[in-house]
């Protein structure tokens, strides 16, 4: 499931799919099938950062959730107005995802601050 999540438009949603890891209780699995999750975690969401035109908050929150370390999200996150499609689709996103965006941004910056 986890691998139709990432690779297709799934019609479920991304917290019910993720949330079966801790269910599961991934964080009692054996330490190379944790580092399987985790590294398939931060790759995907690397991979959405470079291919998606819009920020997937879902996404960013539960992958946050399940690795509670921020850090290695928004050092895979690459902003740059030249490369990132984030950056490049601004101008066509309406005020609403403009001001999801920033509050998106504001959130990173206290979480990654008060740690």
């Amino acid at each position: 499931m986890i691998e139709l999540l990432s690779t297709t438009e799934f019609i479920v949603d991304t917290f019910p799919v993720l949330g079966k890891l801790d269910f599961g209780k991934w964080k009692t699995w054996a330490t190379d099938e944790q580092k399987v999750i985790n590294d398939f975690l931060l790759t995907w969401w690397t991979d959405m950062t470079k291919v998606k035109n819009y920020f997937d908050k879902e996404a960013f929150i539960e992958i946050y959730k399940l690795l509670e370390d921020i850090n290695p999200l928004l050092d895979r996150w690459v902003i740059s107005f030249d490369e990132n499609k984030h950056s490049k689709n601004l101008s066509s996103c309406d005020q609403k995802s403009i001001d999801e965006r920033q509050a998106v941004k504001q959130i990173t910056f206290n979480i990654a601050h008060t740690n």
